[in-house]
């Protein structure tokens, strides 16, 4: 019976494994429910306040209207050498794509929300300031080169398929950025669970 005994604790433990390891694991891994709050407090007062720093009407000329504008032209600028590299012959004047279709990023589709979440979920979550240093380094090149495919997606259904776009624009990409984002966040915390283990 003993290793009947060892068999179905083993099970156990590896589904109990496979719960915290999965996406929902980021919080999962959080046994403490001090901790859990901790985390949830830290996470929506650090992303309301990136949130509200992003959406706040900056007057023009300020630093953060310099920021903001200096972001999406410089993701125009990227966009253009990407769909450039794959023979779309565009141009870029700013924050405008221009060739079969014309594209401009503004601030309300420059994919810093998503930035926004993933740093505030990565601060919140326990760990040393330098695993967090880390993180945030993941965090902003994960989601910098999720929006960058998201743009080059958006302007080529809007060269080719225009009745389309509104709907990946303001719906199907939405929807793909937030499950990206908690897909990103997911492989962070399990990429640092893999580094704490020892051996």
């Amino acid at each position: 019976m003993a290793p009947a005994k060892l068999t179905a604790e083993a099970t156990h433990d590896r589904s109990e494994e496979s719960r915290t390891e999965g996406l929902g694991g980021a919080l999962g891994g959080l046994r403490e429910t001090g901790a859990r709050l901790r985390f949830l407090l830290v996470f929506w007062a650090l992303s309301g306040a990136l949130l509200f720093a992003h959406h706040y009407p900056y007057p023009q000329g300020t630093w953060g209207d310099r920021f903001v504008t200096g972001y999406c032209q410089a993701c125009a600028w990227l966009v253009g050498g990407i769909l450039r590299t794959f023979g779309d012959p565009v141009l870029v004047y700013g924050d405008t794509v221009v060739h079969s279709a014309r594209m401009s990023i503004t601030k309300d589709c420059d994919g810093l929300e998503l930035v926004g979440f993933l740093v505030s979920a990565v601060v919140a979550f326990p760990s040393t300031w330098k695993e967090r240093s880390r993180g945030v380094a993941f965090a902003l090149a994960a989601a910098i080169g999720l929006n960058l495919v998201r743009l080059c997606t958006l302007y080529v259904i809007l060269a080719r398929w225009p009745s389309l776009f509104e709907f990946f624009h303001v719906q199907a990409w939405q929807v793909l950025s937030f499950v990206a984002g908690l897909a990103l966040f997911g492989a962070w915390v399990r990429i640092l669970r893999a580094e704490r283990r020892p051996g």
